[in-house]
């Protein structure tokens, strides 16, 4: 690796993450000036008499964390995820089924939080069951997710899907985005998981951000992410004007 060019995608990914803390504090601001839709009662959030909008108070709260990886400079030997066949999309489908059908009698499921950068996975999410079970495997098998993100979301009541989305998704954007850049997920997508209410209710603030196979239903066959590289990054968060979406 040629170390004089290392602090380069380092600070790329440093100015993306600022960025992105920017952009995401402007998205609460925004959210939190748009008035709600006027139910005819007058009780409505945002709502003031005489039907005036008015600004949603926006809680004050601690900073979120980001861990993700850091782009290297010199990742033009990583093979690309291979292109699927619709059967072969249909065999890794089915392979996932099974593996998940059998996890639940033989392994311990993780939880969000017990994820590290670079744990390759299978996931079972249900939102609407409120189902979130983890199972990791050795990067040289098949798996379904490589984490290349968490999130740690700060305390608050239980904001709902669509606002930790908010939050969590526009960060892990610009991870992403960076990586790309720097050819390190040549044919590759990502996928975010994050805590359902039950979840929340049981303490769990992480999000995460999973490298997976352009395929919808393909699986990896190889760790893809150098976790020699992985920057710790404070968000500022304060909080959202909307719950329980």
């Amino acid at each position: 690796m040629n170390q004089g060019n290392v602090n380069r995608p380092r600070h790329a990914v440093r100015t993306l993450l600022a960025a992105a803390a920017v952009s995401l504090l402007t998205g609460c601001a925004a959210s939190a000036s748009t008035p709600a839709p006027s139910t005819g009662t007058g009780n409505s959030t945002g709502e003031a008499s005489g039907n005036t909008p008015t600004s949603s108070p926006q809680p004050t709260g601690p900073s979120a964390t980001l861990t993700a990886v850091t782009p290297t400079p010199d990742v033009t030997s990583v093979p690309a995820a291979p292109s699927l066949t619709a059967e072969e999309a249909e065999a890794d489908r089915l392979a996932t089924e099974q593996f998940l059908a059998n996890a639940w009698d033989s392994m311990d499921a993780k939880r969000l939080s017990d994820l590290s950068i670079g744990d390759c996975l299978y996931f079972d999410y249900d939102y609407m069951a409120k189902t979130t079970a983890i199972f990791t495997v050795d990067c040289s098998t098949p798996h379904e997710g490589e984490v290349m993100a968490t999130y740690r979301n700060p305390d608050s009541e239980y904001p709902g899907q669509y606002n930790l989305g908010g939050s969590a998704g526009p960060v892990f954007g610009e991870v992403a985005d960076a990586m790309r850049e720097a050819g390190q997920l040549p044919t590759t997508t990502s996928k975010h998981l994050n805590p359902t209410e039950a979840d929340w209710e049981a303490g769990e603030r992480t999000s995460v951000d999973l490298l997976r196979h352009n395929a919808s239903s393909g699986l990896l066959e190889r760790g893809y992410l150098d976790t020699d590289h992985v920057t710790v990054t404070e968000v500022p968060d304060k909080g959202t004007a909307r719950t329980g979406q």
